[in-house]
């Protein structure tokens, strides 16, 4: 099956918005694993979405938080 980099995005980013990440956070977030599903790492791409939901649903992550760089 062929799913377009643009339907990916927009997947992505909604399952996130759904699981209460805000829209910001949820964009940067959808291209970082995006970015690295297309240079090949799908260890560090779209394979972690599901832990990403299951982990904010279970308090273990905040999808709010910020962090100083």
């Amino acid at each position: 099956m062929n799913v377009s980099v643009r339907e990916l995005s927009a997947l992505t980013f909604a399952v996130l918005k759904t699981a209460g990440v805000p829209a910001g956070h949820a964009r940067v977030q959808a291209d970082v694993l995006l970015e690295a599903e297309l240079r090949g790492h799908p260890s560090h791409g779209l394979l972690r979405v599901r832990t990403i939901v299951e982990r904010i649903a279970a308090g273990l992550i905040d999808p709010a938080a910020t962090g100083v760089h």
